[in-house]
């Protein structure tokens, strides 16, 4: 099977996406990622790619996980390119392997990994990602938590008054 360039992009572009939606929008799928050239790859999803019969795709009925926010992730998503998709799904693979990482050090990180783009359309994809929600800041972690400690407090009360002293 000769594989085009065209071809290379869908798959990349379909690796970012799924790992995306796995990673961040609760997408229940069980593909195992590894660090690679290009960002997160599944090896298993590259097979499933060239398994599917596209001619039938279209005559399956799918649905999504009632917790999968699909407008969102579209609208996120939809007109963004392979780099940016890259750059976003390597942002968040090294995010969630480091604990405490400031953005300047991720920026850097991605930026060792990914010599072929520029640090300024690398921190462009970054800031989106935090600005979107999708990594966060260990102080809006735990700004989250505090807000969050009334509602908790109130609840473990009415299960059980004497934890609360």
């Amino acid at each position: 099977m000769k594989i085009t360039i065209s071809d290379f992009i869908i798959e990349k572009k379909l690796q970012k996406l799924v790992f995306l939606a796995q990673s961040r929008f609760n997408f229940p799928s069980q593909y195992a990622y590894e660090v690679y050239k290009h960002g997160p790859y599944s090896a298993e999803l590259t097979n499933d790619y060239y398994r599917i019969d596209l001619g039938t795709l279209h005559q399956k009925t799918y649905s999504l996980p009632e917790n999968f926010d699909e407008n969102r992730y579209v609208s996120l998503f939809i007109d963004k390119d392979a780099s940016w998709l890259e750059i976003s799904a390597t942002t968040i693979e090294l995010f969630d392997n480091y604990i405490d990482i400031t953005i300047k050090k991720l920026i850097s990180a991605v930026g060792n990994l990914k010599p072929q783009y520029s640090i300024s359309y690398i921190a462009k994809v970054v800031n989106d990602l935090f600005h979107e929600k999708l990594v966060t800041s260990i102080t809006e972690e735990l700004d989250t938590i505090r807000k969050k400690i009334p509602d908790l407090l109130d609840a473990l009360a009415k299960e059980n008054p004497a934890l609360i002293k």
